[in-house]
């Protein structure tokens, strides 16, 4: 979709989920000391919680080992006002789930807190960094094919127009963005406390600059430019392959 063409905002946004994350080098003083750092900022008004994926360093570093996806796990997540922040030795994440204000007020809230940890702590080095966009397409508004610009066939059956179950992924890269696209058909968003909250058709576009290695002080120095690459990719191809009917459908907003 042209860039002239796409709505600054939408009235019904089918969003469940806006994810902002770091993968970083280990820092074992992160997850430990960050809480306590802005608790001193921001008192009374965030919320810690320790996450179920948080393991005793023995048992961690022994599964490691054997799994190494399992070192950008979050240990701990702070809650303030409606950004979340997952943070463990090997990733920052920050997470919107409800109340999504749009990029610019989400893109203040990052910068506000990485500023602090780049402050605080030394050696934090960034290897990727990415911007995700989960959606929820109620099954009320009909098959896939008339909700997304997709045709799927096998053995010439016509996949997306009718009430089948598929998932689909494609990775492709944009210049030093890999942008992975995920549609599943059949699909339940849920809550922190896994309750489900909306059911339909997922659409996951993660738009994730990788590899990179820079420090953390160097990557905010940029930092309105190289967030706003991965965000600009993920937003545009959500609208590209939603269909002008569902975009309808979310009220858009051209001003």
């Amino acid at each position: 979709m042209d860039s002239m063409t796409i709505p600054t905002r939408l009235e019904k946004p089918p969003l469940t989920q806006v994810v902002f994350e770091l993968r970083i080098a280990s820092h074992k003083q992160l997850p430990q000391l960050l809480p306590g750092i802005l608790f001193s900022k921001f008192g009374k008004d965030i919320d810690v919680r320790e996450l179920p994926t948080a393991m005793p360093p023995v048992i961690s570093e022994q599964l490691k080992s054997f799994n190494p996806q399992l070192k950008y796990q979050p240990e701990k997540a702070i809650r303030i006002e409606n950004v979340t922040i997952n943070i463990g030795e090997n990733i920052i994440a920050f997470i919107c789930e409800d109340s999504y204000l749009g990029w610019q007020s989400f893109s203040g809230n990052i910068k506000n807190i990485l500023e602090i940890i780049s402050n605080s702590f030394d050696g934090v080095t960034i290897e990727r960094y990415s911007m995700k966009y989960i959606n929820i397409l109620s099954d009320t508004e009909g098959f896939v094919s008339s909700k997304l610009k997709l045709k799927i066939e096998t053995a010439g059956e016509d996949v997306c127009g009718k009430n089948q179950f598929f998932s689909l992924r494609t990775d492709y890269r944009i210049g030093d963005v890999v942008c992975a696209v995920t549609i599943i058909s059949h699909a339940a968003a849920k809550n922190s406390n896994m309750a489900v909250i909306k059911t339909g058709t997922l659409l996951d576009v993660d738009a994730i600059c990788e590899p990179y290695n820079g420090k953390l002080s160097d990557f905010l120095s940029d930092f309105s430019v190289k967030a706003e690459v991965v965000h600009a990719i993920a937003k545009d191809r959500f609208f590209d392959l939603v269909s002008d009917a569902q975009l309808e459908k979310f009220g858009p907003v051209y001003s």
